[in-house]
């Protein structure tokens, strides 16, 4: 049988850890090359799935966006991230 306390110590701690990691690879502490901005890699990934046919899920977030470019327009001039 599962103890739902450790399961959720250990949820916690991952959720820490990988916090702690996030912050580093975001402010580019880790300094790995190849480096690509953010617009570079959604282009990437989109173009790769669109290669592979994906239908199994979107691959722009929400249908309010009518391609890639709007959602990284959107990323760069609304939330100031692209």
């Amino acid at each position: 049988e599962t103890d739902p306390h450790r399961i959720l110590c250990t949820t916690r701690d991952c959720g820490v850890s990988f916090a702690t990691a996030i912050t580093h690879v975001m402010e580019g502490v880790l300094d790995l090359k190849p480096v690509m901005t953010l617009e570079q890699e959604l282009r990437e990934f989109h173009a790769y799935h669109q290669a592979l046919n994906s239908t199994h899920f979107s691959l722009l977030p929400s249908e309010d966006f009518q391609g890639l470019d709007e959602y990284i327009e959107y990323l760069r001039n609304e939330v100031n991230i692209a």
